[in-house]
């Protein structure tokens, strides 16, 4: 009777450390999806794709180019805006259109600007920072 006692005991403690075991999987796997969501289930090749758009103004770039720059980032924000907030670029901190083209207008088309680009946790550039340089004759990049 004494073995029949301490086996169900080891059952039971088995059946406990397989629910442990169970619970925390479920766990790991809804936070899992709770993060793909927020990246809109974005894998490592879209959000490079993404990326793309924006990584060759990096760095010190003419006025033209950047006005071009800021024109595409009007298109895909008026597409995303409400859909996939996640995808919103921001430029020098404004995400409106019409902020964005004032931003277009004061870019001189000869003159030279820095570019930086940042990135949100899921690797999306989601913010581009735009400055004039000083004395503006440095080559484009």
């Amino acid at each position: 009777m004494e073995n029949a006692t301490k086996a169900l005991m080891i059952a039971g403690a088995v059946l406990i450390a397989i629910m442990i075991i169970g619970v925390g999987m479920m766990i790991f796997s809804s936070s899992n999806d709770m993060l793909n969501e927020s990246l809109g289930g974005m894998d490592k090749f879209a959000i490079d794709q993404f990326n793309s758009t924006f990584l060759p103004y990096e760095g010190t770039q003419k006025g033209s180019q950047l006005k071009q720059l800021i024109s595409d980032i009007i298109t895909l924000n008026a597409t995303n805006k409400g859909v996939n907030d996640y995808k919103i670029v921001s430029v020098n901190g404004k995400t409106e259109s019409a902020d964005l083209r004032t931003e277009r207008t004061n870019l001189v088309s000869g003159k030279n600007y820095t570019v930086t680009l940042d990135y949100n946790e899921g690797g999306l550039i989601t913010t581009i920072t735009i400055a004039a340089e000083e004395g503006g004759s440095s080559s484009n990049t």
